[in-house]
């Protein structure tokens, strides 16, 4: 990718993240494993695996799809302190409902933690609903 969010690399990525991000939805939460709880997410959301994808933090190498997590939690903590760039700015482009589904899934990333609270969960439709509910559920796992 050239660092542009929206480059047709990343809407390729992002289509094929949607169509091929294993699918988790038969799956209970992992436990005590947070990348593992990001990636039950992805598998269990389509909606949210192609978002990351588009945002440019999964990538794919010979073993598959995988989310960088470390530059999800960077790019927003960036967004959050205003500090711009081509990813950064796409961030601030997208609805309040996907900045909070990538906050979601943000939290999950052990490196840095993501600005959230709980008024940020208001006005979500019925996927986003399913996707707090699931959320909850890999939370509570551990």
């Amino acid at each position: 990718m050239n660092g542009d969010a929206w480059d047709e690399d990343a809407i390729a990525l992002a289509q094929a993240a949607a169509a091929t991000w294993p699918n988790t939805s038969e799956q209970e939460p992992p436990v005590d494993h947070p990348y593992a709880s990001a990636v039950w997410l992805l598998g269990r959301h389509p909606q949210l695996a192609q978002l990351a994808a588009r945002f440019g933090v999964v990538d794919q190498d010979e073993d598959g799809l995988w989310l960088d997590q470390y530059r999800l939690s960077d790019l927003i903590n960036l967004y959050d302190l205003g500090r711009y760039g081509p990813n950064v700015d796409e961030f601030g482009r997208m609805s309040r409902t996907e900045q909070v589904r990538l906050r979601l899934l943000a939290m999950f990333g052990v490196h840095a933690g993501v600005a959230f609270n709980t008024t940020m969960l208001t006005g979500f439709d019925a996927e986003g609903q399913r996707l707090i509910a699931d959320w909850c559920r890999a939370v509570a796992a551990g």
